[in-house]
């Protein structure tokens, strides 16, 4: 049904009505992370450094942030189009906003271009002027793929010498299951092999990051990049068991999700302890870029006043207080 919905909005772009653009940056970098749960960043208080360079990284960073729902298609359908929770409207979603404009779109990607849990969300892409996947199949396909590698990708967009504005979106693998077939090296060795490639796809992310800002930085263009994980994932084990990682819809960390943003102006390290939930997202993008439009209402993180978050559930949209909490497991050596 959600494959059908986006396939009918996504045929064609969209204008959205624009009444004014006024953008702050020149580059504007939505990074989309994959299966992150914020309880297990050091950035965010967990005991391990699992993201050394983020921890004193200068920016923003949100803890408080929680995804609409709990798996890929479920959540970006939500999060990037205009969506209250059980439905949303394809058609009014982050990349049409940026199109209509004015901006130049790319899209670079590490997930699946074609596949039963890719196809839907590659019509957000379909929309941008210049689309690059890495995996031409899907997602989990035979061949895999380092997150790294979109680096070249991202590289050339920022060298296209557009008069534009741009926005970039560079969509992760991320830390999706299977951990240990992802990830290059495994840095923490533990016994609890699940676990620890897991918090190793955290210390490779934390590498990419310093990476592509270090790229941004190079351009000596502005910029402004936005980072969140689509979902998070469960600790599916019985006590004094090996971990097991799994998606899920039960717990607090199958939405409790990173947010953040880097931007060429930000002269230092600010946590703001503030529950958002990602339905704002496209309002969000809406201040952030200085688009405004009929058909989207700005709001900045100041603005948002969340009282009771609710997300679905894949069937349901339920109280996100109402969900039994999945502590992150700590390393022990």
């Amino acid at each position: 049904m959600q494959e059908k919905a986006l396939e009918d909005a996504f045929s064609q772009k969209v204008n959205l009505d624009i009444q004014h653009v006024e953008p702050k940056y020149q580059n504007y970098i939505v990074v989309i992370g994959e299966s992150m749960r914020r309880d297990y960043m050091s950035l965010y208080g967990y005991p391990t450094k699992t993201t050394p360079y983020l921890d004193t990284a200068n920016g923003l960073f949100l803890n408080g942030y929680i995804s609409t729902a709990p798996n890929t298609i479920t959540s970006l359908s939500r999060t990037l189009s205009l969506s209250k929770g059980l439905t949303y409207e394809p058609s009014i979603n982050f990349v049409n906003l940026a199109n209509s404009a004015g901006f130049k779109s790319y899209w670079l990607s590490n997930q699946g271009k074609m596949g039963e849990f890719d196809t839907p969300v590659r019509k957000f892409a379909i929309l941008s002027d210049e689309e690059h996947f890495l995996k031409n199949g899907a997602y989990d396909g035979p061949i895999n793929y380092q997150d790294s590698e979109l680096l070249p990708s991202f590289k050339h967009a920022l060298a296209d010498r557009t008069k534009q504005h741009k926005l970039i979106v560079v969509h992760l693998m991320g830390s999706h299951p299977e951990f240990c077939h992802r990830i290059k090296h495994d840095v923490y060795g533990l016994e609890d092999k699940e676990l620890s490639c897991y918090l190793s796809s955290y210390r490779e992310f934390d590498q990419l990051m310093k990476k592509m800002v270090g790229l941004l930085n190079m351009t000596k263009q502005s910029y402004s990049l936005i980072y969140f994980s689509d979902h998070g994932l469960s600790n599916s084990h019985q006590k004094d068991q090996l971990v097991y990682m799994s998606h899920g819809s039960e717990h607090k960390s199958n939405y409790e999700v990173p947010f953040f943003m880097l931007s060429s102006d930000s002269h230092q390290h600010q946590l703001i302890n503030k529950p958002v939930s990602a339905y704002h997202f496209l309002s969000l993008f809406s201040d952030w870029t200085g688009i405004t439009s009929k058909k989207v209402t700005p709001l900045s993180i100041d603005q948002i006043n969340d009282k009771n978050i609710k997300v679905f559930n894949f069937t349901n949209m339920v109280n996100f207080s109402d969900l039994a909490p999945d502590p992150a497991v700590k390393i022990s050596r």
